[in-house]
């Protein structure tokens, strides 16, 4: 494949139709308020959970080829120029981080967060964390590995995707989990937090409503930061190339048990019939 840029693009192209495709549904059909669901809201119920889920599925598969693109490029990268061992097991490391960033979005996909929420979460959190821990490891490795395969404009713009990133995480998780922008009632306590059924939805007069909105803000930043990271891997992917399945007809002819070569457009003849045909030719 000599386009690999194009994974890292189609990727972000089915991940984004994932996330906006959801939302335009559920604002369409009157079920959220239009600011702001969370991202998981698009795919709770169908039919727009089949959609979000298979469009998210096929960004899961994606982003799973492209970790390991990048782990074989960086390997051959530094290999080529000779670099030291230790690099290596950092680069396997990302490698599984990738994966694992990959296998929790495909959680998400097909654990809605009203069915099996703690699958949901579960796969939620894992998708975060490695992502994020994967972005910096990548930086980490590409600033400090010589000679350098990123130009240094690019390395800026990537710490300053990360940098957003890791910001948004801890605002996400800071608000999700905790009463943080919460305001106390006259008494000095916090409100009773309203439980929902279905989506989680606050009036703009509510104590919650500040705090449920940076939750969502953050988590919507936190992604398209991700994937705008996960994007400027086209750039470098531009001077590679990757066989991915090489295939070789070995079967048999119409005609006899010889086996045709399709490499080379030639009969390869059976070896008894070889060894008779040398043994008849020496008698």
């Amino acid at each position: 494949m000599k386009k690999l840029w194009l994974l890292p693009v189609l990727h972000v192209f089915f991940a984004c139709s994932a996330f906006f495709s959801g939302y335009i549904i559920i604002v369409s059909k009157n079920l959220v308020d239009p600011l702001l669901p969370y991202i998981s809201d698009g795919g709770a119920y169908p039919p727009e959970s089949g959609v979000f889920g298979q469009l998210l599925n096929i960004a899961a598969l994606f982003l799973g080829i492209i970790v390991y693109i990048r782990y074989q490029q960086l390997e051959i990268f530094y290999n080529y120029n000779n670099t030291e061992e230790l690099w290596k097991k950092f680069n396997i490391a990302l490698l599984i981080l990738g994966w694992i960033s990959s296998f929790g979005m495909s959680l998400v996909a097909n654990f809605q967060e009203f069915s099996i929420t703690i699958m949901h979460v579960i796969g939620a959190m894992l998708a975060f964390f490695s992502a994020v821990v994967y972005v910096w490891g990548n930086i980490f490795l590409t600033i400090t590995k010589k000679p350098t395969l990123t130009p240094k404009w690019l390395i800026i713009l990537r710490i300053l995707l990360s940098i957003i990133s890791l910001i948004f995480l801890v605002f996400h998780l800071l608000t999700q989990w905790s009463f943080v922008f919460v305001p106390k009632d006259s008494n000095g306590l916090y409100p009773t937090r309203p439980q929902f059924h279905k989506y989680e939805q606050y009036p703009r007069d509510s104590p919650f409503y500040t705090r449920h909105l940076i939750t969502t803000f953050s988590e919507w930043i936190l992604v398209l930061s991700l994937e705008a990271h996960f994007l400027t891997y086209s750039f470098d992917l531009k001077d590679f190339m990757a066989n991915f399945i090489s295939v070789e007809y070995r079967g048999t002819t119409t005609d006899s048990n010889d086996r045709f070569d399709i490499r080379t457009n030639k009969i390869i003849r059976r070896q008894s019939d070889i060894f008779n045909s040398n043994v008849l030719g020496n008698v």
